[in-house]
């Protein structure tokens, strides 16, 4: 592996924790965004139109949307697309957290832990994940110093996703209506409901 690949795989791999840390603390501030937005645009419904007057439907097609950022890329692991070099490290970790090995480990935090990491690999694989696939690798003390322009390409591209993830869930109505002040938050409670009107 050239100089330049591997500095380039490591300033992505950061830039890649960090934006998954960003991605928790966003869906984290949503909830309490959509949680307070929900319970506004309850308050501010008129019975006399016809709304969208259950407010779990309000919120399951909130969620729904949501859903379906996450899970738009969702890989089918049983058709075996993974390269090679991606199994090949997938099948190191296995190696050592496979849940049939984890049986034998009498430490319940190091069985946890090692539980833990064989779910987001397994996550990882399914979903063509190469940050979570290298970040639990790198858990375990397993080399992955072997990096081509191709993985390179991959982390890039999970950068990618994760900064849509973000700038998806920033586009919301609750997040908007979060970040808003007293009249924008009016103005924009005053348009979900005209949306949802049948």
């Amino acid at each position: 592996m050239s100089a330049s690949i591997e500095k380039r795989h490591e300033k992505l791999f950061f830039k890649a924790k960090y934006l998954h840390s960003e991605l928790e603390e966003t869906e984290e501030i949503y909830e309490g965004y959509k949680d307070s937005f929900l319970k506004e645009v309850s308050t501010k419904q008129s019975p006399k139109k016809e709304k969208k007057d259950n407010l779990k439907e309000c919120i399951s097609e909130m969620d729904a949307g949501l859903e379906s950022i996450f899970d738009d890329e969702i890989f089918d692991c049983q058709n075996n697309n993974l390269p090679k070099s991606f199994k090949k490290l997938y099948k190191k970790i296995m190696i050592k957290v496979h849940p049939d090995k984890l049986i034998f480990i009498e430490d319940d935090e190091k069985r946890e832990k090692y539980s833990n990491i064989c779910e987001k690999a397994t996550s990882a694989a399914e979903s063509f994940d190469w940050f979570k696939m290298i970040e639990s690798a790198m858990e375990l003390n397993i080399d992955i110093s072997d990096i081509s322009e191709e993985q390179t390409k991959w982390l890039e591209n999970d950068c990618d996703k994760i900064s849509k993830k973000i700038l998806d869930i920033k586009n919301t109505y609750p997040w908007v209506w979060g970040r808003a002040g007293r009249e924008q938050r009016e103005f924009l409670v005053s348009k979900y409901l005209e949306s949802l009107i049948v």
